[in-house]
């Protein structure tokens, strides 16, 4: 093979992940912008799309979480939660949510109105 057509290839090789990466963060930033308009399925799809090319993101489990609470899918959110939690264990936000989920899963939460915080997009 000629050098030219290795070095090429090794090239587009290179440029690959990078490309999935970006991919990875439009379909999150898409799925976030899809859960501000309560379109919780569409974000769900987008999350899970996400979730193949970065699955190490706190912040998209933390959105997933979200996402799968507001579907009343409460088992799922409970280990996006602690997956969240799991791959950032300092984040405030992740915590904050956790704990308010399970207070509300127990019966305890006493200000109705009390929110989920979404994540934002990091590079976890």
């Amino acid at each position: 093979m000629p050098k030219q057509f290795i070095l090429m290839i090794l090239g587009v090789m290179l440029l690959l992940p990078s490309c999935a990466m970006q991919t990875g963060r439009t379909e999150f930033d898409f799925g976030n912008s899809l859960a501000r308009e309560n379109l919780w399925n569409e974000a769900l799809f987008r999350y899970q799309r996400a979730l193949l090319v970065i699955p190490q993101s706190a912040a998209l489990h933390n959105n997933l979480a979200l996402t799968y609470e507001q579907l009343g899918r409460m088992e799922e959110a409970e280990k996006e939660y602690r997956t969240a939690l799991r791959l950032d264990p300092g984040n405030t936000q992740i915590t904050s949510n956790l704990e308010r989920f399970e207070k509300a899963k127990s019966g305890s939460l006493t200000n109705t109105f009390e929110k989920a915080k979404p994540g934002k997009p990091n590079e976890k």
